[in-house]
């Protein structure tokens, strides 16, 4: 974003502000732009079309859909705990994990929108 730029430490870039050469939100941006996008690649919701025992598929935004695996060790919540018996076809979840080369996710949380909660009769 600031490639015509160069700066080397925190008053160079208080100096560049303060000359109109670049804003505040420019610096902001070149900072933490890749953080922001490792970070919004670990976040994903969607509705769940599929599930079996390890994996299950998310329709997304967008029309795609997104495999999910999860294990034991996968973290699933809603208002209390949850478990994957509380997963259903239809509803939406958001996954928090590590996107693969592939497109897959391995989901280290799955949190279930409020809406999707079912309880125990």
């Amino acid at each position: 974003m600031l490639e015509d730029i160069s700066y080397k430490n925190d008053e160079e870039i208080v100096s560049l502000i303060q000359s109109g050469k670049v804003d505040f939100f420019s610096i902001l941006i070149d900072r933490y732009e890749e953080k922001i996008r490792r970070y919004s690649r670990k976040l994903l919701s969607g509705e769940v079309i599929t599930k079996d025992d390890e994996s299950l598929t998310l329709k997304i935004q967008d029309g795609g859909s997104k495999i999910v695996f999860f294990s034991n060790s996968t973290q699933i919540s809603k208002t209390t705990n949850g478990s994957i018996d509380n997963i259903e076809i239809g509803k939406q979840i958001t996954v928090n994990g590590e996107q693969n080369s592939d497109g897959s996710y391995i989901a280290k949380t799955i949190q279930l929108s409020p809406n999707t909660i079912r309880t125990q009769k």
